[in-house]
């Protein structure tokens, strides 16, 4: 893998005032083989030679910033977006809300996901899971209902971060619901289960449910 980068990078060089999507392309690929070093330095060297970034530019940047975690470089990064005007592309405030998020940067992540039109499920997910990681279980909760009353479907992530939140505030009935609801819906996997059971592992209702199907098909 480092290899190929390492091949990409020499033809990069050797080309004359290449265009921002080379630029990007090169970006893009130092993220996908998670060296998120270079794509930040690459991404400094484009804007040190004045090559103007597009759209496709940050995305893959804002999320090597999220890989670097560096929270000054994303938030000069994220400067570099305001002045562009492109805070407002989809793909990009999502990129930048998801920094945020592994930052611990919450304020942040609030901003700019209640200012989406369009929020995917990647974005509910990341605003979610936040909330469950950092201790803000109510508001994790709130928002898995607020999702789902969108017409968003939650997938099997979303799901875990609700159980977390259940397990925190010890709601072992509302835990009982969402995991059936999963479970419905197709989304029972290895870590659906594990979140489940982590909800029940200290309670005292633990043993009388040994005969549900929560704690059954764990079993199995």
């Amino acid at each position: 893998m480092l290899g190929d980068m390492s091949y990409a990078r020499k033809l990069f060089d050797e080309l004359h005032k290449p265009r921002a999507y080379l630029w990007n392309t090169l970006i893009k690929g130092y993220v996908k083989y998670e060296i998120p070093c270079q794509a930040v330095t690459l991404y400094r060297d484009m804007h040190g030679l004045g090559v103007r970034p597009d759209p496709f530019t940050f995305p893959f940047v804002v999320k090597a910033c999220a890989e670097f975690w560096d929270v000054w470089v994303g938030a000069a990064v994220h400067a570099v977006v305001l002045k562009y005007g492109l805070e407002f592309i989809a793909m990009v405030r999502t990129e930048l809300m998801m920094m945020y998020v592994k930052y611990g940067e919450l304020s942040y992540a609030e901003k700019l996901f209640f200012s989406m039109e369009d929020r995917d499920l990647v974005s509910w997910n990341a605003l979610i899971s936040a909330y469950a990681q950092n201790g803000y279980a109510v508001n994790a909760l709130r928002m898995f209902h607020e999702m789902r009353v969108g017409g968003i479907n939650p997938d099997g992530v979303t799901i875990v971060s609700a159980l977390s939140a259940c397990s925190q505030l010890g709601c072992l009935e509302t835990a009982e619901k969402i995991y059936e609801f999963g479970r419905r819906e197709g989304r029972v996997e290895d870590d659906l289960q594990c979140a489940a059971m982590n909800i029940y592992s200290n309670s005292d209702k633990a043993l009388s449910l040994q005969s549900t199907d929560l704690v059954g098909r764990w079993k199995q």
